[in-house]
């Protein structure tokens, strides 16, 4: 049985960091446990590093969560895309935003205070592409960038005055929706056929521009202003159109997962 235990803890380190990682282990049991339970806590901060799950619509660009895969090593934090194209957004130092487990629903999510941001790699993603968040502003009166793809194209704000907007090269405003608990925000960016939807309803449809992303980043514009107050829960990007039911199937998801 306790050979079992140790091939199972193990295991679940080398699913944890960014390499598996070998231990010399002792055959006594207790101080198995011990080295083990040390090497644990130097590897990951996060809950687990490995969703035990897959998306209900397969085939995701790049996907972040806020329970998962996040890591810090150093003063660099990792936020590990679980899409399995290694699109991971990274932060350093004073930027890192910080991870408050078990915050919605039991889910984590990543708190930004204004002054933090991730970036991420170059991508090249052109139109069209979909874009879920599940997300929430907790300061008005301003804007605030959830998500950014690089010199303000497919950007996501929640502006000043209530409304959530996307651009590619041309602005495309949604609905006035004041209070700001989280959402379900959908953005399809597809030129002029584009849709910014919140919650699975309240659609606009228009024209964004058609600009390809580049290099994003999670919590303020590509210059580092706009930058969010308030939390990041989930990210999913598709390169491509959603067909309408698979729309609602990621959002129905996404609203069941975390109580929306």
């Amino acid at each position: 049985m306790f050979q079992k235990t140790k091939q199972i803890v193990i295991f679940l380190l080398c699913l944890g960091g960014l390499n598996c990682l070998r231990f010399p282990v002792s055959y006594n049991y207790g101080e198995s446990q011990a080295q083990l339970l040390l090497a644990y806590n130097l590897l990951s901060t996060s809950q687990d590093n490995r969703v035990p799950y897959t998306l209900p619509v397969s085939g995701a660009k790049f996907w972040l969560l806020g329970s998962y895969g996040v890591s810090t090593v150093g003063t660099t934090m990792i936020w590990a895309d679980q899409s399995g194209n290694g699109l991971d957004a990274v932060s350093v130092g004073a930027l890192r935003p910080t991870q408050q487990l078990n915050s919605l629903n039991g889910h984590g999510v990543l708190n930004f205070n204004g002054t933090q941001r991730m970036s991420m790699g170059y991508l090249a993603l052109a139109q069209p592409n979909s874009l879920f968040l599940v997300a929430r502003r907790v300061a008005a009166a301003t804007i605030n960038t959830y998500f950014d793809g690089d010199a303000n194209r497919h950007n996501l704000n929640h502006l000043a005055g209530g409304n959530y907007s996307i651009y590619a090269g041309v602005t495309l405003n949604g609905a006035v929706i004041s209070a700001a608990p989280y959402r379900v925000i959908y953005a399809a960016y597809n030129g002029g056929s584009s849709v910014l939807g919140i919650d699975g309803f309240a659609d606009t449809n228009g024209n964004t521009g058609a600009q390809a992303m580049g290099t994003p980043m999670i919590g303020a514009d590509s210059n580092g202003a706009y930058q969010l107050v308030g939390d990041i829960a989930e990210i999913i990007a598709y390169n491509r159109l959603l067909t309408a039911g698979e729309r609602t199937t990621v959002t129905n998801y996404l609203k069941s997962r975390y109580g929306i």
